[in-house]
């Protein structure tokens, strides 16, 4: 939603028209706002209280035919999907859900989606990852330190992993900002950014941003020291050496000697 100007006099009317929808409908079209645009009736289920959940069905048919969401293609067998009509219905929808629901929802959808997907968990940790960030935010905009630490070490995990394997597979864009965001979840000084770091430095070097690849290097060096996790510290030493390879301030005796240390740490 970011960049698109909406008049505030349409969203006035899409958040009337909602509010104007009796509770049980409110109730389940602010739940599937959670998924995003698409949505599963599993989820809204979900993330409803259980007294209110039996009445799903009917809401998502009233819903319907007032023509807030259509059926959509479902991506878990044994579920119905739904598509709001518009990105600013799902918008007003959202806007409609207090920050503290908000918190609650995202996590407990990102606990949801996780035991939907099983096994294959791993190719949806961006989502997951996305949702504990949303829950993470709002936790903090509540003052809640407790839980948003939890949900922020969750969070950075999740991106983490994606980050890194979008790395892999030369997705720069992807890499970049997965691996920022992991890494701005944690404090400065949290040693679970060692590993982190020297991967968003070397998506940075391969996508020409030398000058935060230099500093985002330097700072994985830094928390490295003492921390005994050679690895991250020699990972970190060895993509640096590749920034300055490219920048043409190291000699090649040192560079061969940097190379030739790196191999005796790896093996």
């Amino acid at each position: 939603n970011g960049s698109l100007d909406v008049p505030p006099t349409l969203q006035a009317l899409l958040a009337a028209r909602i509010d104007r929808l009796g509770e049980s409908d409110r109730a389940v079209i602010e739940r599937a706002s959670i998924e995003g645009r698409s949505f599963h009736r599993g989820a809204v289920v979900e993330l409803l209280d259980e007294g209110a959940r039996a009445r799903v069905a009917g809401c998502l048919l009233s819903l319907a035919r007032k023509e807030f969401i259509q059926p959509d293609a479902s991506l878990f067998a044994g579920d119905d999907g739904f598509r709001f009509g518009h990105i600013l219905i799902r918008d007003a929808a959202y806007e409609a859900v207090p920050k503290q629901l908000r918190a609650e929802l995202h996590e407990r959808f990102a606990i949801w989606l996780a035991r939907m997907v099983g096994e294959r968990e791993t190719a949806y940790e961006e989502i997951l990852g996305y949702h504990l960030e949303q829950a993470h935010r709002y936790q903090v905009e509540l003052g809640r330190g407790g839980q948003a630490r939890r949900l922020a070490e969750e969070a950075s995990r999740r991106l983490g992993s994606a980050g890194t394997r979008a790395l892999g597979r030369a997705d720069l864009p992807a890499a970049i900002n997965l691996l920022t965001r992991a890494t701005g979840l944690l404090p400065l000084d949290d040693l679970r950014r060692v590993d982190l770091l020297p991967e968003l430095g070397i998506a940075l070097i391969e996508a020409g941003e030398l000058a935060k690849a230099e500093t985002t290097l330097q700072q994985a060096e830094e928390l490295s020291r003492g921390t005994g996790n050679e690895m991250a510290r020699w990972r970190a030493l060895i993509a640096r050496l590749g920034l300055r390879i490219w920048t043409g301030t190291v000699a090649s005796e040192e560079m061969i000697a940097e190379a030739e240390a790196a191999v005796a740490v790896f093996t």
